[in-house]
């Protein structure tokens, strides 16, 4: 049925395209993967220093400003940013086979999707009830991350197309 129809080899070749080939995976350098080795272990430690931090200072009772939720969630949103922030500015975000335009609007992407609903939960009140930060805060928290991301990334190849001219 595949060679009748003629299209075999045209969804290879666009899955190539899109780096979506079998078994080909992302490709990273010797160095890339140490400098990701390095971010990986940077957003780690900052995750055990907040949560130790947090569950010092909370120990017997609830924080008065946020839910437990929201705690959490900014504590990964920290160590996220750290990891993709420290990964994009030496250069090990992106593998051989992706395309910067490409990965710079899948982030940017990503930041609308999440930003979308937390200005929807901040229009309509939800996200502090009662003088405490809500869970509801994730969406706005993990699309500013996102944005920050996508500026560091649009920040550093604007850098380096200024040092090729």
């Amino acid at each position: 049925l595949r060679e009748a129809s003629g299209n075999e080899g045209e969804g290879r070749r666009k899955g190539r395209r899109l780096g979506w080939e079998r078994g080909r995976g992302d490709r990273y350098d010797e160095r890339q993967e140490r400098v990701r080795g390095r971010g990986y272990k940077y957003g780690f430690l900052t995750m055990i220093i907040y949560n130790a931090l947090m569950g010092g200072m909370y120990l017997d009772s609830m924080p008065d400003w946020c839910d437990l939720f929201a705690v959490n969630i900014i504590g990964i949103a920290v160590s996220a940013l750290i990891f993709a922030v420290y990964c994009i500015w030496n250069d090990a975000y992106m593998s051989f086979n992706e395309s910067p335009r490409m990965v710079y609007l899948f982030i940017l992407g990503i930041a609308a999707f999440n930003l979308f609903p937390g200005i929807m939960n901040l229009m309509h009140g939800t996200i502090v009830e009662e003088g405490k930060l809500t869970f509801r805060c994730s969406n706005i928290i993990m699309g500013f991350v996102f944005l920050i991301s996508a500026a560091v990334f649009w920040l550093k190849n604007h850098i380096r197309a200024k040092g090729e001219e």
